[in-house]
């Protein structure tokens, strides 16, 4: 995991599609739920929806909207935080596996296994559900639920019934949603992946000025990790009161101008675009996922802000002129000033100050373990 790989899994954290949003729309002169979600926040799909923010984010009493909790009270998970790093690592490793034939063993997970398989709904075979010499890694969870767990233990040339069911919520195919099915899978072979260990000049490769050798690359991952886990756990403790209208809208119209114009562009209508491209039931209910998706992105920002603005963290002038150019080129912009065109200077500091802020909550939970 690099710097700039972090930067922007944080920036996830925060924005999301969001900032995407924002500089794919932007000035084209040069992208356990807190608070109810009320008919108020009922996206609205208009034919040109407004994007403009009335004053700087937040610029009022954030005590009245969202209520901290103490960060030094959360606890890490550290299986969780030991399982994401050997992820990172298992990553730098990958391009330095060999792969095994095997023949003398059923499969296990992490293997990669060549299959044919037939699926039928009620006796009869559906369309996507039958495939011939498919390569699938158990444990990847690349198929439903059940599928890759129920090969673990067969051998080569055995024929293994599936019965599975659908997930409730399932895009790609809206018709199988919630479906009982079975799937007849005959194992054709069998490769077993060998990951060596991590080493130095593996690291090397990587050119990165965060870590030279592997010991710093594990360390880096881990604290790296342990800040993501620990905001997370954070924000989720904290305690919506009621969203902001002012934030709320303007993002909303941020998302639905954005998927409005790719619409238009595609030559459809965002109906058609949401219910065929995206695998949505209808708009309402690509309604309620961009609430989701905005009251998320508040709550976040909500929480940073107030986090920043009770413990005094600011954005000093060399950090913004440093970590902004950092940003800028990121996301393909020369200059910081290019990017501060794009999308003004206020969306630059909040991305510098929200990891400042999880920097802060790092620090403070560490102190008292």
């Amino acid at each position: 995991m690099t710097k700039k790989i972090l930067i922007a899994v944080l920036a996830v954290v925060f924005v999301g599609t969001l900032l995407f949003v924002v500089l794919s729309t932007g000035d084209d002169n040069k992208s356990e739920k807190d608070g109810s979600i009320t008919t108020e926040n009922t996206v609205q799909v208009e034919d040109e929806p407004t994007d403009k923010l009335e004053g700087p984010l937040y610029d009022y009493d954030l005590a009245e909207y969202v209520t901290l909790v103490d960060v030094k009270n959360i606890t890490v998970d550290t299986e969780y935080v030991e399982d994401a790093v050997s992820k990172e690592i298992r990553n730098v490793v990958a391009k330095y596996a060999e792969k095994k034939s095997v023949v003398d063993r059923p499969v296990k997970n992490g293997d990669i296994v060549v299959m044919d398989y037939v699926g039928t709904k009620d006796g009869i075979a559906f369309e996507g559900g039958t495939a011939n010499n498919a390569e699938l890694e158990i444990g990847s969870n690349s198929y439903i639920p059940g599928f890759e767990s129920g090969l673990v233990g067969a051998n080569i040339g055995d024929e293994v019934k599936l019965d599975l069911t659908f997930p409730e919520e399932y895009r790609n195919n809206p018709d199988l949603a919630g479906a009982k099915v079975v799937f007849t899978v005959k194992v054709k072979a069998i490769t077993e992946v060998v990951y060596p260990e991590l080493t130095d000049s593996m690291v090397g490769a990587l050119n990165s000025d965060n870590y030279k050798t592997a010991e710093e690359f594990k360390s880096f991952c881990t604290e790296e990790i342990t800040k993501y886990y620990l905001w997370q756990k954070y924000v989720e403790s904290c305690t919506v009161l009621k969203y902001p209208e002012k934030e709320f809208e303007y993002y909303k119209n941020q998302l639905v101008s954005y998927y409005t114009t790719m619409a238009a562009y595609n030559g459809l209508t965002l109906e058609q675009l949401v219910v065929s491209y995206m695998g949505f039931k209808n708009v309402d209910e690509f309604n309620s996922t961009i609430v989701e998706q905005v009251n998320v992105t508040v709550k976040n920002e909500m929480v940073a802000f107030q986090t920043a603005r009770t413990n005094n963290i600011k954005v000093t002038d060399e950090e913004y002129q440093t970590e902004g150019l950092v940003i800028a080129k990121e996301n393909g912009y020369d200059t910081l000033a290019e990017l501060e065109e794009s999308t003004g200077k206020e969306y630059i500091e909040l991305q510098i100050m929200q990891v400042k802020t999880i920097d802060f909550v790092f620090d403070s939970n560490a102190a008292q373990q």
